[in-house]
């Protein structure tokens, strides 16, 4: 065999097994975007880093999250027409007075319906917002359980486990 032959089987065999990689890679994306399309979406609203990585590690697994550190950005990313299955906010945001982002959703014609968690560390939380002239899904104070959490967010969702009969 001449050292020219080696040199193209080689040059054969890197290239065909570059293509196998590529196309293995190909599938393996292509069914995780499959996967992480039939996921719910979160939107999550908090300026408190550490609550942002919480909440990350918690839900990152099952949902496809949307993490947002300030209301005008969830804002304009709701703008661009994305819609969350469920909004997961701090009652106090920067930038707007209280609850008012959450106000914005629940006045709008298209998210009215989205479940909205609240989270905050604002003392006597439940009574400040049941005075509130919309309804909210669920408040949680923090520090909060976070199967509390996760119970509430597959409720909301309507994700609850189904026993199947065999």
């Amino acid at each position: 065999m001449k050292a020219e032959d080696f040199t193209l089987n080689n040059l054969y065999i890197k290239k065909a097994w570059n293509s196998l990689a590529k196309n293995i890679q190909n599938s393996t994306q292509r069914k995780k975007k499959s996967q992480d399309a039939r996921k719910k979406q979160i939107l999550i609203v908090d300026n408190e880093w550490n609550m942002l990585k919480l909440l990350y590690s918690l839900l990152s697994d099952k949902y496809n999250l949307v993490i947002k550190n300030s209301p005008i950005d969830a804002l304009a990313w709701i703008e661009e027409g994305n819609s969350p299955s469920l909004v997961i906010s701090e009652y106090r945001l920067p930038h707007l007075d209280k609850a008012s982002f959450i106000q914005l959703l629940k006045y709008s014609g298209f998210y009215n319906s989205t479940p909205i968690i609240i989270l905050s560390e604002t003392k006597n939380l439940e009574q400040k917002v049941s005075l509130l002239p919309f309804k909210v899904n669920a408040i949680l104070q923090k520090p909060f359980n976070p199967s509390s959490l996760l119970t509430v967010i597959k409720s909301l969702l309507n994700e609850s486990e189904l026993t199947i009969a065999s």
